[in-house]
């Protein structure tokens, strides 16, 4: 058995380097090329990177998703996650060639270091260099062009220290000014719900009658149809709009029932029974609103709810009652936070640190004017408020903040500047090298045969 696997194993190593002779150059500038080999190797590293990065980030799984490569990573200029990835593949050859140009080399210790930290896990992963060499093989490349792969990746980053460096990308203190006007500043205070383990705090006092008597007042029961538009482009929003729009109109016109569209919902719930604060402004405020029976269509960060209200079922007071009991905890918690505000606003308070931890004080939340990732209601607070101004909002399960809208002084400034200008730099650089990159000559006929949404994810199912 194991000669048949050892036979196996050199089978492919042999067919690998048959393939990587068939590699054709795929990009060339300036007299320097990258071939076919290494850019599927690229893609399918890129896919790995991205597909955990919105994974671990934002909960997003597009492992099956191929719609996605052609979803907008740059709304602003039209830029797609493909356009993105190929364009990384171009810098990173103008990046090779500037180095070579300007005899930087990468003899940075740590540097290697890292790559061959990476490269071990690879084999880790693999189960050893021979399974890795199998895995590479798929894509044309072996163990020395993924060694080769990573190195030039670094040149990126070697390029963008070098023009940090000798002055070509450099950020004033002007541009650090004007970055922040593109902000508002607030401190603020948190009267929170969550103990010191995060787990809502729950008064010991609150009697099971008490509770029952807020679920009853204070919860409401709704099923929706989610159809989401997250991260999709205008196109693909206005679609999921259209069909959430006839969604609404054949349920009001009798055609149809609301549970004739369960198979749209892009949720993992289909009916959700909560309270104040539970679920985002709009889709909340909807369904207070709403009588048992009535359908809604409702727009929120996620997308299009279709939503119909339910009688409120009593018999899941039993299963929800710790969680009940800490509602009436919440609210309690807001009672305080709303008389502190009141006496901040008639000036009986001081907007500073606790000296008894009634709650928490921070200093210097920083929210860019245009974040339409916020929930509408918090951004529109945001907007709304005028230095020295207070405003009040609940987020999620933490608690009640209170904000207080201030002006950047020279202190934040200073604190900021180092931070604000590693961003600009780097909004700079890659604005100087995508410029390089359009020179890059690429073999259009060759590029064509390799797609991000086809090829397999390194080390995909391993």
């Amino acid at each position: 058995m194991f000669k048949k696997v050892l036979c196996a194993l050199l089978c492919a190593v042999l067919l690998l380097s048959l393939c990587a002779c068939n590699s054709v150059d795929i990009a060339t500038y300036e007299g320097m090329t990258l071939d076919s080999s290494m850019y599927a190797l690229h893609l399918a590293i890129e896919k790995r990177a991205i597909q955990e990065y919105l994974y671990y980030y934002y909960k997003m799984d597009i492992s099956s998703t191929p719609a996605f490569w052609d979803e907008y990573y740059d709304q602003d200029n039209k830029i797609t996650w493909t356009d993105y990835v190929q364009t990384e593949f171009c810098n990173m050859l103008v990046a090779m060639k500037f180095c070579k140009d300007h005899g930087i080399s990468m003899s940075d210790e740590s540097i290697a270091a890292d790559i061959d930290e990476l490269i071990q896990d690879y084999i880790k992963t693999a189960g050893s260099k021979d399974l890795l060499n199998l895995e590479l093989a798929e894509y044309g490349a072996d163990y020395d062009m993924l060694v080769e792969y990573l190195r030039s990746y670094e040149y990126i980053n070697l390029m963008q220290e070098y023009l940090v460096s000798d002055g070509t990308l450099a950020v004033s203190d002007a541009e650090v000014v004007e970055y922040l006007s593109d902000y508002w500043n607030f401190d603020y205070v948190l009267f929170s719900t969550l103990d010191s383990s995060n787990k809502p705090i729950v008064d010991a006092d609150i009697t099971d009658e008490q509770a029952k008597e807020y679920f009853l007042s204070d919860y409401v029961t709704v099923k929706h149809v989610l159809y989401l538009t997250q991260n999709l482009s205008e196109d693909k929003q206005a679609e999921k709009k259209t069909k959430a729009e006839a969604s609404l109109a054949a349920i009001q016109s009798g055609e149809k029932k609301f549970e004739d569209f369960k198979s749209d919902n892009e949720d993992s719930n289909l009916q959700y029974t909560f309270t104040y604060g539970e679920m985002v402004s709009e889709f909340e405020k909807a369904a207070f609103e709403m009588e048992p029976g009535e359908v809604r269509l409702v727009k929120t960060a996620y997308g299009y709810h279709l939503m119909e209200k339910q009688e409120l079922d009593e018999s899941a007071f039993d299963n929800m009652k710790s969680d009940v009991k800490a509602a009436v905890t919440a609210s309690r918690i807001k009672e305080k936070a709303q008389a502190f505000l009141e006496k901040l606003e008639n000036g009986e308070e001081e907007f500073k640190k606790s000296e008894d931890d009634a709650y928490q004080y921070g200093e210097g939340m920083v929210v860019h004017n245009e974040d339409d990732s916020l929930d509408e209601e918090l951004y529109n607070l945001f907007k709304e408020t005028e230095v020295g101004g207070y405003f009040m909002y609940q987020y999620g399960s933490y608690g009640y903040y209170i904000f207080k809208r201030v002006e950047f002084d020279s202190k934040d400034i200073e604190e900021y500047s180092e931070k604000i200008s590693a961003t600009i730099l780097g909004e700079k650089f890659t604005k100087y090298i995508n410029e390089l990159a359009k020179s890059v000559e690429i073999n259009e006929a060759e590029m064509a045969k390799y797609d991000i949404k086809t090829v397999r994810t390194f080390f995909s199912g391993k």
